[in-house]
C-alpha cells in the first residue's frame, strides 16, 4: 500500500528516503514477529536449545555481528 502511495504521491527526490524508512520498519517488524514466535515456543516448552561451550572471543564476535 505504501509503495503505491509513494509511486503516485511522493515527489521523486523524496522517494529513496521514504523507501528506506519503509524497509527499516519492515525489518523491525520482522524481528518483532520472530521474537513473539520464539516466546510462544518457549512458553509451550517447544523450543529446542543446543547448548555448547563457547569462548568469550567467539561470543564477542557473534555479538558484534548481530548488531549490524
Amino acid at each position: 500500500m505504501y509503495r503505491e502511495l509513494l509511486r503516485e504521491w511522493v515527489p521523486e527526490k523524496k522517494r529513496a528516503t521514504y523507501y528506506a524508512f519503509i524497509h527499516d520498519e519492515s525489518e523491525c517488524l520482522s524481528r518483532l514477529i520472530d521474537n513473539v514466535l520464539q516466546l510462544a515456543r518457549m512458553t509451550r516448552n517447544d523450543l529446542r536449545l543446543h547448548l555448547r561451550p563457547v569462548s568469550a572471543g567467539e561470543l564477542m564476535d557473534r555479538a558484534e555481528g548481530s548488531s549490524s
